[in-house]
This record gives structure tokens, sequence and C-alpha cells, in this order.
């Protein structure tokens, strides 16, 4: 049977509540359950606590289903008789199993929490006279069943999924490139002062038709050279008179 209500998320995986009216019934069965002195007798109640709370259930049924690919969802029967129903549905939408229980606590004395056989009479007459208070909520049972399903669903589905082949094969190295060009980098630079080294070498042998002339010129002392004084090179000097001595001259000349 395929799940076919629009509000089942098939992607979830592990435990989800698909109704708020399943939340609310849920709530006050907790509220049933603190509101109560009575010695519950669940016996799948985890471990540390007392009471069949659902709050303190889902948290530790979520974590152990974390890894299940399987969903626990339960859902609204009827609101008015406070029914909820258990669903296990497969990784594809498919219900397994489904339950339906009422999540309120029953509470009253041992006898009546736990009906006694025909043929344990005395005994259900030896607990009708315990003063003390009993109680137990059959959504436990019911969930410890579901997730006993599902981990069998999820057990089945690792069996059938096709083992992983690991090839032995060797891979090649991976080149470092970093480490190929530090050395294109050294071979470079060796070259470069291969060629520098060359380039030295042979300034020698080219100045060497040249290097007695230098020790002749540098033994010789050479004269200062005196410039040579021509007539163009004369400085021309012309006695010149004042503009009004000339004219005073040539007057009294007349």
């Amino acid at each position: 049977m395929e799940i076919k209500v629009k509000n089942y998320n098939q992607s979830f995986k592990g435990v989800s509540v698909v109704s708020n009216e399943a939340k609310r019934i849920l709530k006050k069965a907790d509220m049933m359950v603190k509101s109560t002195n009575a010695i519950f007798l669940d016996t799948n109640i985890p471990e540390g606590h007392k009471r069949p709370l659902w709050s303190v259930l889902y948290e530790h049924l979520s974590k152990r289903q974390s890894e299940n690919k399987n969903n626990i969802l339960i859902d609204i029967v009827d609101k008015s008789k406070h029914l909820i129903s258990v669903i296990v549905a497969d990784v594809k939408g498919f219900v397994h199993k489904k339950w339906t229980v009422n999540p309120m606590p029953v509470i009253g004395k041992y006898n009546e929490v736990v009906p006694p056989a025909d043929n344990l009479s005395y005994i259900a007459y030896y607990h009708s006279l315990d003063p003390k208070t009993y109680g137990k909520s059959g959504l436990f049972d019911v969930v410890e069943a579901a997730e006993a399903e599902a981990d069998l669903l999820n057990k089945k589905l690792m069996e059938s999924m096709p083992e992983v082949k690991r090839s032995i094969r060797e891979f090649k190295k991976i080149k470092n490139n970093s480490e190929k060009g530090s050395k294109k980098a050294q071979r470079a630079l060796e070259k470069k002062r291969e060629m520098l080294a060359l380039k030295n070498a042979s300034v020698p042998h080219v100045q060497r038709p040249f290097e007695d002339a230098k020790d002749l010129l540098s033994k010789v002392d050479l004269l200062p050279v005196e410039p040579k004084i021509t007539e163009q090179s004369k400085i021309k000097t012309k006695n010149k008179l004042p503009r009004k001595l000339k004219k005073e001259l040539k007057s009294k000349i007349k």
C-alpha cells in the first residue's frame, strides 16, 4: 500500500509526527503523565527516566533512528477518541505495518492496569488489596514494535545494496608543478651565469693588443700645449673719444 496523503514527507528519515492533531494529543498525554504520581509499569521507558513521556521518547528515538532510511510516521485516526496511528514506511513510501493506539495512560490499581487471566484469580485478589496507584502507556509498546520493524527493514535494505568494489590498481604519481617550476628556474639561472662567464672571458682576449700601448701612454708625461696666437685672435683695441669731447675738439680747430 503506497502513501498518498499529501502531508507525509517521504524525504524524512527517522521519526515524524505528520499531523498537528496528533501532536496535541501526545502533548495532552504528557501533561496527564506529569500530573500523577502513579508507578508506571512500562518496561521500554528510556534509561534514566521513570515516566513514559513522549517528549523524552521522541528525543531518544530520533537519535537511534538517525541512520535509518525508513520512516516511523505518527498520524491522527480519531480526535474524539484520542486514537493515533503509528506507521512504518520504507524509503519508497510503501506502508509495511500500521498500529492504532490511544496514547493516554491507563491509571488505577494493579489489577486494573494489568488485567489477570481467569486461572489466576487469587493473584488478582491479592493485587486488588494493593493501595498503590499504577499506570501504563500503550503507546510505548507500539513504538517499540515499530522501531523493531524499521530496524528490520533497514537491515534488509543494507543487505540488498550491491557490495562496493575497491580497485587495487596503483595510480600514477602526480607531478609536483611547483617543484618542476623551481628546477626550471634554477637551470635558467645556471645558464645565465655560464653565458656571463664566457662574456667576461672574451674581454681580455679582445683588449690584449692595446695593453702595451696603454702602458706606454701611462708612462709618458704629456706637456701642456700652448695655444697659437694669430692676428685674428688678437683683441682689437680702439681709442675712441666721447661724442661731446669730439665736438668740442672740432670747434676749437676751426
